[in-house]
């Protein structure tokens, strides 16, 4: 039914060895096949009859998260191979037993990351994998924030009602349940109410995301405060009563109702642990309101949120991952600070790069402020012009236009926010008609699959923002022109600024040195990440092209010498600079190696 799409629920018998979903499959019509939901199920059908890994990244097709729901389960509502009807042919399953019998396990961060958040035995001290004398981290400078994100709560309208609908299919037919449901959904709508007037009464120190990129109103939360007023102890109250009301899964008669059971009674336990997060607040966990959201049905939910974050990943990766093992984090990009946040006091070793010669023989090119079109001020303050972020998309356009038609397309424009990067995009197909295609994401397609179709023509060109700064690998011709319109700061946030004060407290440092430690660190990361999508082997060679003034040490925007150093420090590798436009066009249209690039500052 699901896989179908809706309509009339066709019941199928589902063996162990998966007969009943190639049945399943085999029974839908042509038209739905069509469907990305049909297809979907027609290759899960096939993973299982295959005996294949079933893994998400191994689909080539397109499905959003409602259409993955529809064919898999996840962990937290995993009932175990043991009380499952397809626990035989379980490929998670499959693979941590085999994993059991391994000396080295290979695993990715959000493992880690929810054993650290959580202190289950996810991985390390788990009773099937045995002990682990090392870990080696890879990529390790994303690692805090897999842990502040697996640390995250959300709490709002539609997500109790979420739980609630879950609970009503439960425990359809029992006695007390159709009353507990419809409190639910009382609840549900009086925790909207709650949450729009809290936004309502703190919005006058909101904010927004970022320039040009509107988001919804964001209120930090005070740590003293409870934002519910005291409406946390109701929700967990009603899901401890609903929680009682469930019957227990052993009395299912089928796999459909076991399951069922096992998800109402996960949504619940979440449930709890969101309110009791949220009504309390704590040192090292940020807590802020969302919304409401203009996309949201208002009919019935504002889209109004409540979240949390933990922001201290010192302690919770020295307690309950590292303990007393042998570890070794490594990246491309590890910050000089980054013990501070994953809990390791080491000594940190820099080892010498492949890529030098690649770095040398490369461009990297930061325009002057009269280089684009218009002007970059936007009011004064004592004299000094202040840098306009909203004006800065029409001043680099030109700029951009200019680089990748000189460069005959193989490029990558990145620019900092969604609306800078459509326009991008829209000016390119312009001027480049009939010479390269232009990818976006944006155009309707997977990111993957448009990195894919990029990657795959040589001379075509992708846009898009700071989803691309990283990850993105495309060694070769199809990549010797990488444009960053400009620093990828991030806006003013809850998890950042609390990251701030605690430094502030723990350092006993202003709130600026703490400052240049989070917002502008993290900053010059990604920047260098998202450099380092130009030199992707030994023999890649090109231009870095990062679109920002403000990098300049002469010039009317200049930022403080402090930030300034840190940002150039992330482009350090690239020994030949240029602020002059008309070298940078002879660089690129002359080849690689005609034209000598002046140094700056």
């Amino acid at each position: 039914e699901q896989a179908a799409g809706g309509g009339k629920p066709h019941p199928v018998m589902v063996s162990d060895d998966g007969e009943g979903l190639v049945a399943l499959a085999d029974a839908l019509g042509a038209r739905r096949r069509r469907s990305a939901r049909a297809k979907l199920a027609i290759w899960a059908a096939a993973q299982v009859a295959d005996e294949a890994s079933g893994e998400r990244g191994a689909y080539a097709g397109e499905a959003s998260a409602e259409d993955w729901a529809a064919v898999s389960t996840p962990s937290a509502d995993c009932p175990g191979t043991a009380r499952c009807r397809f626990g035989s042919s379980c490929r998670p399953a499959a693979s941590r037993a085999e994993a059991a019998g391994a000396d080295i396990v290979v695993t990715n961060h959000s493992m880690l990351a929810v054993q650290a958040a959580t202190a289950a035995p996810v991985v390390l001290d788990s009773p099937n994998l045995g002990d682990f004398d090392a870990i080696v981290v890879d990529e390790a400078h994303a690692l805090a924030d897999k842990v502040r994100q697996a640390a995250a709560t959300v709490l709002s309208g539609s997500w109790v009602i979420g739980a609630v609908r879950s609970f009503e299919r439960a425990a359809e037919g029992r006695r007390g349940a159709k009353t507990a449901a419809d409190d639910g959904a009382r609840l549900a709508k009086g925790l909207d109410e709650r949450l729009v007037a809290a936004i309502a009464a703190g919005s006058k120190g909101s904010s927004r995301g970022r320039p040009g990129d509107p988001g919804p109103v964001v209120v930090p939360v005070p740590v003293e405060a409870d934002p519910l007023d005291g409406f946390g102890e109701t929700i967990v109250a009603w899901a401890a009563r609903a929680k009682r009301l469930l019957p227990d899964a052993k009395s299912a008669t089928d796999h459909a109702g076991a399951m069922a059971i096992f998800r109402a009674t996960s949504r619940l336990t979440g449930l709890v642990d969101a309110a009791r997060a949220s009504a309390e607040g704590r040192k090292g966990v940020a807590r802020w309101l969302e919304g409401p959201d203009d996309r949201a049905d208002t009919s019935r939910f504002s889209g109004a949120t409540l979240r949390t974050a933990g922001v201290e990943t010192s302690g919770l990766l020295r307690a309950n991952v590292w303990q007393a093992r042998s570890v070794t984090v490594m990246s491309a990009t590890l910050p000089a600070a980054a013990g501070s946040d994953l809990g390791i006091d080491a000594r940190r070793v820099v080892y010498p790069s492949p890529f030098d010669a690649a770095y040398a023989s490369s461009l990297l090119y930061v325009p002057r402020a009269d280089a684009g079109a218009g002007s970059l001020a936007s009011q004064r303050y004592g004299g000094r012009p202040r840098f306009d972020t909203a004006a800065h998309a029409s001043w680099a356009e030109p700029i951009v236009v200019s680089l990748v038609g000189a460069n005959r397309g193989s490029a990558l424009v990145l620019s900092a926010t969604a609306s800078a990067g459509r326009r991008y995009a829209e000016a390119l197909r312009s001027a480049l008609v009939g010479a390269a295609e232009v990818h976006s994401q944006w155009d309707g397609r997977s990111l993957r699959q448009a990195v894919a179709a990029w990657r795959d023509d040589p001379s075509s060109v992708l846009v898009g923002t700071r989803s691309l700064m990283t990850g993105v690998d495309a060694p070769g011709a199809t990549c010797s022109l990488v444009i960053v319109d400009r620093v990828p700061r991030a806006a003013g946030n809850p998890i950042d600024d609390a990251r701030v004060d605690a430094l502030v407290e723990r350092l006993e440092i202003d709130r600026w040195a703490a400052d240049r430690l989070v917002y502008v660190a993290d900053a010059a990361l990604l920047l260098e990440q998202a450099a380092g999508r130009l030199i992707r082997s030994t023999t890649d060679r090109g231009m870095v092209a990062v679109l920002d003034p403000r990098l300049l040490r002469v010039g009317p925007y200049s930022y403080q010498a402090p930030t300034r150093a840190a940002l150039l420090d992330a482009l350090g590798r690239f020994p030949r600079r240029t602020a002059d436009l008309d070298v940078a066009l002879a660089y690129l249209a002359g080849g690689l190696e005609s034209s000598q690039a002046a140094a700056t500052g």
